[in-house]
């Protein structure tokens, strides 16, 4: 059984997670479709689905999933400074590359949980999120220089992209130095090559629904349990304005 959350006795598949997300963006589209049409183009819908898919792709790393079994049986557990949402960014690059939207994903999926990632780059001492600090996150789950990823969860993925009609799929193991190389090739291409100020609108516009998607998910499944349903819990007692 492959996780991507789990507290005390409670658990949500990672099926179970994207597919709710799946249904929520279904819902959601009608408020959010036209404005990312208008930002992203005619592949914002794609995008949405294929960011969703893949934005916990770095849970199904084994050290994740022995983490979330730990955390099911009320033991004691630790990621030891590993960022799912690193390694789910640079699998997404590698699976993506050379589609036309796929560092728009890969960016929002970096930068979906931005408040966790830069409190760690700042424990760190740095300023920015640097490849060092990405190495020093992936390496404690590649004790061989490779991202060993669950295969039952690797399957459900995939299962769910060939659902959703992508011809993207993922594999089993990724090595660490092609993860790394990912990183670079995407923060460069987006922060600096190019229009950086019109792609870094794009990579907000699509990190926002995810963002939103996300929390709202996890609020329906899990409560309110302190992690990603902030956002959820705010919106409950936000005031709409009209622009």
């Amino acid at each position: 059984m492959t996780l991507s959350w789990a507290e005390c006795g409670r658990k949500e598949r990672m099926g179970e997670h994207v597919d709710s997300m799946l249904k929520l963006w279904n819902k959601y589209r009608r408020a959010y479709g036209a404005p990312l049409h208008r930002l992203i183009g005619d592949c914002a819908d794609e995008a949405v689905r294929c960011a969703i898919i893949l934005h916990d792709v770095g849970k199904l790393a084994k050290l994740y999933q022995e983490y979330l079994r730990k955390r099911f049986e009320c033991e004691k557990a630790s990621l030891k400074g590993y960022r799912h949402e690193i390694a789910s960014a640079a699998i997404a690059a590698l699976v993506l590359q050379g589609v036309e939207w796929g560092d728009t994903v890969a960016a929002a999926i970096l930068l979906s949980h931005e408040p966790i990632l830069m409190g760690q780059v700042e424990e760190a001492g740095e300023r920015y999120f640097t490849l060092t600090q990405a190495s020093r996150s992936l390496r404690v789950a590649c004790p061989k220089g490779v991202l060993e990823l669950e295969t039952e969860g690797v399957r459900a993925i995939n299962q769910i992209l060939a659902r959703e009609a992508f011809q993207y799929s993922l594999e089993d193991n990724y090595e660490l130095s092609e993860c790394l190389h990912a990183l670079k090739g995407l923060v460069a291409r987006v922060a600096i090559l190019g229009d950086a100020a019109v792609k870094r609108i794009k990579v907000a516009a699509l990190m926002h629904v995810l963002t939103v998607i996300d929390s709202l998910s996890a609020s329906e499944s899990r409560g309110d349990d302190e992690g990603g349903t902030f956002i959820s819990r705010g919106a409950k007692v936000a005031e709409v304005v009209e622009l």
